[in-house]
């Protein structure tokens, strides 16, 4: 069945409900989204493009890697290279032979465990994946666990893990709305045909076979599969929706991107005034206080440029000096209580000193900007 189309292309309603999901109690928002055509070009040519927390990130028909940069006109390379790539508080990627890495920073990836076709990446640094067999996978912080099901592409973001399959079928992973650290209990069919589809904040947008882009309306916490689909004008192959922007690119590879109205803009905001200051000790578990695992092993200076560049609040370092961070840290990183073994300033086995990020200048990162260009 192809998605139903609303007459206007634009609808706006919000609401409070209040639900309870595994226990947790809590708010959601039906969000006043209204999203219309108002697509505006992006400089260069990609077959990817994803954008999250930490920037927007892009792959070229060379498996090249680009991240825009501040200016919104420009991009600068990265090392590497990559057939697929997705960004939510950390940057993944899958190469030619299916292998997945994650980028560590200064132009440094690291090979992670496992094969896929298709992965995304959440503002909570939750992942899952597809492999070529349509196997679907969630990454634990150590290893992958196989999820029930077949897909040809997931997403995971705030309106939870969606699937499509291969034959444009649409499902939800129950009881992961909200991007929450879960691995959900079981597929709930979505009426339509997608290719491709994006998890967003109270909404969900994909595109069909014939390159029609779809959002979806009437999503909340009570109702995560929303109401319906709404019909958006434009052609593209593949979406993303992050906070209040939509971006995609068509079949010649140009890229566009398109506000999403209704949707408030993120919550991290750029780090003002003041010194690095210590949040004091506290534990840490295997099922880690802060998203996103590892980033990498350096100095607390280090540690906290990483935190600064991504423009995230705080950072923590454990162990000696294995740096912690991501979007949502200064809100999980009391998860387990205050420690009191901490050790020169450096944390130590699962206890770690906590940073609130200082001002400072913008690090230098060694990488040429450039301009993408099909050849």
């Amino acid at each position: 069945r192809k998605p139903r189309r609303c007459r206007s292309g634009e609808i706006s309603w919000i609401k409070q409900v209040t639900t309870n999901m595994g226990g947790l109690s809590f708010t959601g928002t039906t969000y006043n989204v209204r999203i219309t055509a108002r697509w505006k070009s992006i400089p260069g040519r990609l077959i990817r493009i994803s954008r999250g927390r930490a920037g927007t990130w892009g792959v070229n028909k060379h498996g090249h890697i680009f991240r825009l940069i501040n200016n919104g006109r420009s991009w600068r390379r990265i090392s590497g290279n990559l057939v697929h790539i997705s960004v939510g508080s950390q940057v993944w990627g899958v190469n030619r032979g299916q292998y997945i890495y994650k980028y560590l920073g200064g132009n440094r990836w690291k090979r992670m465990p496992g094969r896929l076709v298709n992965l995304d990446v959440s503002d909570n640094g939750h992942v899952w994946g597809v492999n070529r067999g349509g196997n679907i996978y969630r990454w634990t912080g150590r290893n992958w666990q196989h999820i029930g099901g077949r897909a040809r592409q997931v997403t995971v973001g705030p309106s939870g893990v969606w699937v499509v399959n291969r034959h444009h079928n649409i499902y939800y992973r129950r009881g992961t709305y909200g991007d929450r650290n879960t691995a959900g209990s079981g597929w709930t069919h979505v009426p339509g045909k997608l290719k491709w589809i994006s998890s967003g904040r109270g909404v969900v947008v994909g595109v069909n076979n014939g390159d029609n882009i779809y959002w979806r309306q009437g999503m909340s916490a009570r109702k995560p599969t929303g109401s319906r689909w709404v019909h958006v004008g434009g052609k593209l192959r593949m979406v993303e929706v992050w906070e209040n922007w939509i971006v995609g690119r068509n079949h010649a590879h140009m890229i566009y991107k398109n506000p999403v109205q209704g949707v408030p803009a993120g919550r991290t905001s750029p780090i003002r005034g003041g010194g690095r200051r210590h949040l004091g000790c506290w534990r840490d578990k295997p099922r880690r206080a802060i998203g996103g695992g590892v980033r990498f092993s350096g100095s607390i200076q280090k540690c906290e440029q990483f935190a600064r560049r991504h423009r995230w609040r705080v950072f923590a370092v454990q162990a000696g000096g294995q740096c912690f961070t991501a979007g949502n840290a200064h809100q999980t990183y009391r998860r387990y209580g205050r420690a009191g073994n901490c050790r020169n300033g450096k944390g130590g086995g699962w206890v770690q000193n906590v940073y609130q990020v200082g001002s400072g200048r913008r690090p230098r990162q060694g990488a040429t900007n450039v301009r993408i260009t099909a050849r």
